[in-house]
């Protein structure tokens, strides 16, 4: 599923018709908070800097917050939703700059 992310989209791995998350990203294709956090980071000298996403769940933050070049380390319990986020990174060719935990 491509997002609906201004101003950079970007590929995302989900479920289908598993819970709540997997439905919102369907519909909505974005998650609000990570844009905001996303365009706060965008404006501070981030070099060297790690981002941690815990809870990471399919990569709504650890994504584009890699994507304007922040290194991020993604906490995400659940083993399946782990892979869609690896496989979310590797979609994205993000796999040197997120690290799935």
């Amino acid at each position: 599923l491509r997002t609906r992310a201004i101003p950079d989209s970007f590929w995302v791995c989900i479920r289908r018709g598993q819970d709540l998350v997997d439905e919102r990203w369907r519909i909505q294709g974005v998650f609000d908070d990570c844009y905001y956090i996303m365009q706060a980071m965008q404006h501070e000298a981030t070099s060297g800097c790690l981002f941690l996403d815990v809870g990471a769940n399919f990569g709504a933050c650890a994504i584009p917050l890699a994507q304007i070049g922040l290194q991020v380390l993604a906490f995400e319990p659940l083993p399946v939703v782990a892979r869609l986020l690896r496989g979310a990174a590797a979609r994205n060719g993000l796999t040197t700059s997120i690290s799935v935990l």
